[in-house]
C-alpha cells in the first residue's frame, strides 16, 4: 500500500515539475518572439511619393497622418498637381526616373498606362474580392486578365440638373425620368425670341463646342441604345455600324448621334439649342436653360457660383421600357508605378485609403460618390444629391478608349460636322476609322 502511495506522490510530482517546465518555456517563447521581435508595424519601412489631380493636400494628408501612427517609419508625401498638364508631366516623370510611387489615374487611361503600372499584389486583393468590393464598372476598367492594374478612390456618373423654378413657372412637377418624357417637354420649357432666336433652351444638348460632357453624353445615348462601341478583340470600333455577335444584333451608333444633335437642329420639334448659346454650365447658372446633364462635383461648383439657384438633381434619363438602367461613369482611382523602389508598402497604402473606414471618410470630406458597393446604400439613404451618383454607380458603365483624349476630340468633330449638316453615317464612319488608327497593334 505504501508502494502505491509512493507512486502517486511522484506521479504529481512530476506533472507539477513539468507543469512549470512547461510554462516557463511557453514565457520564454514570448519573450523571445514578441520582446525581441519588432511588430509588423515598425516593419514597413519607406518613402513613397504621391501624385494626384482632384484632391486637395489637406484631404489626403489627413489620412497620411492617421496612417504613420500605425506605420511611423513610411514617409508619405503628396502633391496635387495641375489638372491641365498632369498627363503629360506625369509620363515625363516616369520616363525620366523621378516618378512618384504611387499616382491618380483616370478610368479610361487603363490602355495607354498600363506599361507604367506595377500590378497589386494577389495577397492584398484578389481579383475576386475587387469585384466583390467595388462596383462592375471599376472590374471592367481597372482589372485585365488576372490583375490588378488599380483601385477606384470614387465613381462618378452623369445626372440630370434641373432648375426648379423654370420647371414650376410652366407647370411641369417633376424631372422627366425617360428621354421621351424629356422630349415632350422641350416645346413647354424653350423659349423664343420674336425673331426665333432661342432666349431659353429646355436642355443643353446638340452641340460640342459649347456643352460641357458632350462626348460623355453622346456616349451615354449609345450605350443606353445597345451600341457596342468595340469588337471583342479590341482590335476595330464597331460603334459606326450594326453588329451581329452570339446570335445578339447590336444597333449602329448613327441614331444616338442623330437623336443628340436634333437639339440643335432648328427644322426639328426638339430644337431648343444652338452654337449661339452660352456655355451650358454658364447658361443653367443664368437660367438660359432649363436643364443639363453633369457629374457630381458640378452641385458644389453651382451652389458656390449661385448660392440662391434653386436646382435638383435627378437620375440620368433612360430610354423608355429599357429592362435595366444605364449610366455613364467618369473617376479616378490609385495606382503604384512600375518604377517605385517600395511597390509593396505603395500598394498597401492605396490599399489602407480603400478601406470601409477610410473611404467613408474620403466620400464625405472630398464630396464624391463611393465606388464601395457596401456604402452605396447608406450614401444613398443619408445624402440627398450625391445619393443619386452613389445609386447609378451600380448600372454604370464605360468603354475601351485607346486614347481618351484624342477619342473626345473625335466625338466632339462628329457632333460638330453632323450638327453643320454633314449627314450622320459620314461623321460616325470618319470618326470610327479616325479611332481605328489610335489602336496600338503588336
Amino acid at each position: 500500500m505504501s508502494n502505491v502511495k509512493c507512486s502517486v506522490n511522484l506521479n504529481r510530482t512530476k506533472l507539477i515539475i513539468f507543469g512549470i517546465t512547461g510554462l516557463f518555456v511557453a514565457i520564454l517563447i514570448f519573450a523571445l518572439v514578441f520582446g525581441t521581435k519588432q511588430s509588423p508595424q515598425t516593419q514597413v519601412v519607406g518613402d513613397i511619393l504621391v501624385w494626384g489631380v482632384i484632391d486637395e493636400p489637406d484631404i489626403i494628408n489627413q489620412f497620411v497622418v492617421e496612417f504613420k501612427k500605425s506605420y511611423p517609419k513610411v514617409n508619405i508625401t503628396y502633391q496635387k498637381k495641375s489638372a491641365n498638364t498632369y498627363e503629360k508631366d506625369l509620363i515625363n516623370a516616369l520616363a525620366a526616373g523621378r516618378g512618384p510611387d504611387i499616382f491618380y489615374i483616370h478610368n479610361t487611361w487603363l490602355p495607354k498606362h498600363a506599361d507604367k503600372i506595377f500590378p497589386d499584389y494577389e495577397e492584398y486583393m484578389t481579383v475576386n474580392s475587387f469585384r466583390d468590393t467595388f462596383v462592375d464598372v471599376a472590374y471592367n476598367d481597372f482589372v485585365l486578365g488576372d490583375e490588378i492594374y488599380a483601385l477606384p478612390l470614387y465613381v462618378d456618373t452623369l445626372a440630370l440638373f434641373y432648375n426648379k423654378d423654370i420647371f414650376n413657372s410652366v407647370g411641369i412637377a417633376n424631372p422627366p425620368s425617360t428621354w421621351e418624357g424629356l422630349l415632350s417637354m422641350v416645346p413647354s420649357l424653350t423659349k423664343k425670341d420674336s425673331s426665333g432666336g432661342i432666349s431659353r433652351s429646355a436642355i443643353a444638348m446638340g452641340t460640342a463646342k459649347n456643352i460641357d460632357k458632350a462626348t460623355d453624353i453622346l456616349s451615354l445615348l449609345m450605350l443606353q441604345s445597345g451600341v457596342k462601341m468595340f469588337d471583342e478583340e479590341r482590335m476595330q470600333t464597331t460603334f459606326d455600324q450594326r453588329t451581329m455577335e452570339n446570335d445578339i444584333e447590336y444597333p449602329s451608333g448613327q441614331q444616338s448621334l442623330e437623336f443628340y444633335v436634333n437639339f440643335s437642329n432648328a427644322k426639328k420639334s426638339v430644337y431648343t439649342w444652338n452654337n449661339q448659346m452660352p456655355y451650358s454650365i454658364d447658361a443653367f447658372l443664368e437660367g438660359k436653360t432649363a436643364m443639363m446633364i453633369n457629374y457630381s462635383y458640378q452641385v458644389e461648383n453651382l451652389r458656390s457660383r449661385a448660392p440662391h439657384l434653386k436646382f435638383g438633381v435627378s437620375l440620368a434619363p433612360q430610354p423608355k421600357g429599357a429592362q435595366q438602367s444605364v449610366n455613364y461613369a467618369d473617376y479616378w482611382g490609385l495606382t503604384v508605378s512600375k518604377t517605385s523602389k517600395y511597390p509593396d508598402v505603395a500598394w498597401f497604402f492605396a490599399h489602407y485609403l480603400m478601406e470601409k473606414e477610410q473611404s467613408t471618410a474620403y466620400i464625405k470630406m472630398a464630396s464624391k460618390p463611393t465606388a464601395r458597393r457596401d456604402l452605396v446604400n447608406t450614401q444613398r439613404n443619408q445624402e440627398r444629391e450625391l445619393g443619386i451618383f452613389a445609386q447609378q454607380s451600380l448600372s454604370a458603365y464605360s468603354w475601351y478608349q485607346p486614347d481618351n483624349i484624342a477619342v473626345s476630340k473625335i466625338f466632339e468633330n462628329m457632333i460638330e460636322l453632323t450638327a453643320s449638316g454633314v449627314s450622320a453615317l459620314s461623321a460616325i464612319t470618319d470618326a470610327a476609322r479616325k479611332i481605328d488608327l489610335l489602336i496600338p497593334h503588336p
